[in-house]
């Protein structure tokens, strides 16, 4: 797909983005988080995820999760990752995610998890675990520009298997109907699917009805990933 036909696709989304609420959904992978990196969210205590994402690499990667919140601060998932290739036909990704220490006003939160337990989908074979700190960054950005802005979050993690190295993302809820999400990863390993360092990816989420949301991603800012989400509370 070409440059220029992506720069219209993710103007389209943003245009269908201000008739439409905005809502946090799981990554790509299942577990909650930006579009491939995780973050300090849990689906929520007694609640559960099921989503459906596709990614148009070299050849269409397929991933459908679902996830369930266990605890206010534990959730566990499994996910189903197909990307065309006979070695990585319908591998199954294990993960679970735990926040280690809530966020206060003068201390980050920690979070400790996992998304692939047991390295199935990793190109080294290796479990892809990962340490990820996030922060509310509205106060210090509002001071810095002089006015009030929308609520913006930034996460600092670091990762084995998949990710093999730091990354950082950025949520930012740009307006009340609509949020938009960066990330970057030193590298991105899947195994014969994709391998690349320096990752920038960006993604435009909304919400379609009530629990259901979708998204729309630029992977490294020349693929197109999207998807779908419903998110339901059992209580």
């Amino acid at each position: 797909m070409t440059k220029s036909i992506l720069v219209f696709v993710l103007v389209a989304a943003t245009v269908v983005l201000l008739s439409v609420a905005a809502f946090a959904t799981p990554s790509f992978f299942g577990p909650t988080g930006g579009i491939f990196t995780p973050d300090d969210k849990i689906v929520g205590v007694d609640a559960v995820s099921v989503n459906f994402h596709q990614v148009d690499f070299t050849n269409k990667t397929t991933l459908i999760g679902g996830t369930v919140g266990l605890t206010p601060d534990l959730e566990i998932g499994i996910s189903r990752f197909d990307s065309g290739h006979d070695g990585i036909r319908g591998k199954a990704m294990f993960n679970g995610k735990y926040v280690l220490m809530e966020e206060k006003p003068t201390m980050p939160s920690v979070t400790f998890g996992v998304v692939d337990a047991t390295g199935q989908v990793s190109q080294d074979g290796d479990a892809s675990a990962y340490l990820v700190v996030g922060k509310n960054l509205t106060p210090a950005v509002t001071n810095l520009a002089g006015e009030p802005i929308a609520p913006l979050r930034g996460y600092l993690g670091i990762g084995t298997g998949i990710y093999r190295g730091p990354f950082m993302s950025f949520d930012w809820a740009f307006s009340p109907k609509a949020d938009v999400v960066l990330e970057y990863l030193n590298k991105l390993q899947l195994k014969d699917t994709y391998s690349s360092n320096n990752v920038l990816n960006a993604a435009l989420r909304f919400r379609l009805y009530e629990d259901l949301h979708a998204d729309i991603a630029a992977i490294d800012m020349k693929d197109i990933g999207y998807g779908l989400t419903y998110t339901h509370s059992l209580k």
